[in-house]
């Protein structure tokens, strides 16, 4: 994904991209500073950027998270399989700076969530929904944090339980079931069948490149550095945006 986001980044000549935090160095990432944890970064720079973009893992969320808080930093987050705490650091850090946590930063995605919102409202609570999704084979969190977005537009989970313990699922969502499938490459397919009886009805999407996330995420980006402190959602980017 920080590959993706840096090869978008002539088209977004707003962003001055100032450092990388990662691991190890990432293709294409030449022009920018490299740096192996938030805390160095935030040191050689001199003084926090505005924005933190983060497509880390759920172990690193809290970090970036709590970093962010310190500092200042607007965090844009699409990060997937993140706890209970997580959300509420996530929560915290909006004390300071605008955040947006999101499992998914595809526009198609948060327009089909809208859709599923709107039919939640309508729908006999006894129809079956099934929730099925595909990603590549290096996905860890199934179901994924996608597949649980768009149950919890149509069906809220019991005790308003976040929905990410796998452990959880069933007690969480019930009513709903997720099929999951992991396969090559797969850049993301999600779709959702309501069955009515004596018809279902489906919606699909299907994600063709990984660009998509990067940009998603940049134009999220744009819109949340606009903003005061505190907690966002995908749909307060997609209906401020408009």
């Amino acid at each position: 994904m920080a590959q993706s986001v840096l090869s978008l980044a002539p088209q977004f000549p707003e962003f001055e991209f100032v450092g990388l935090v990662s691991p190890q160095r990432v293709a294409g990432s030449d022009h920018v500073a490299g740096f192996t944890s938030l805390d160095e970064a935030g040191e050689a720079l001199g003084q926090p950027p505005q924005l933190l973009i983060d497509f880390s893992l759920a172990s690193a969320t809290p970090l970036a998270a709590a970093w962010c808080r310190e500092n200042g930093v607007a965090l844009l987050s699409g990060v997937t399989g993140i706890d209970a705490h997580t959300h509420q650091l996530l929560d915290a850090a909006g004390e300071a700076a605008p955040v947006l946590w999101a499992p998914n930063l595809s526009l198609g995605i948060n327009l089909l969530a809208e859709m599923l919102q709107d039919l939640g409202k309508v729908i006999d609570s006894s129809a079956g929904i099934t929730v099925e999704e595909t990603h590549h084979t290096g996905k860890k969190d199934a179901p994924s944090g996608t597949a649980l977005m768009l149950a919890r537009q149509l069906r809220e989970p019991a005790g308003g339980a976040p929905g990410t313990d796998p452990s959880r699922i069933a007690e969480d969502f019930p009513g709903i079931r997720f099929e999951s499938f992991r396969e090559g490459e797969v850049v993301g397919d999600h779709s959702v069948t309501i069955d009515l009886g004596e018809e279902t009805l489906t919606l699909s999407h299907h994600a063709v490149d990984r660009a998509l996330f990067a940009r998603g995420a940049l134009n999220a980006a744009r819109w949340l550095v606009k903003q005061p402190p505190g907690r966002y959602a995908a749909a307060d980017w997609i209906r401020g945006a408009r």
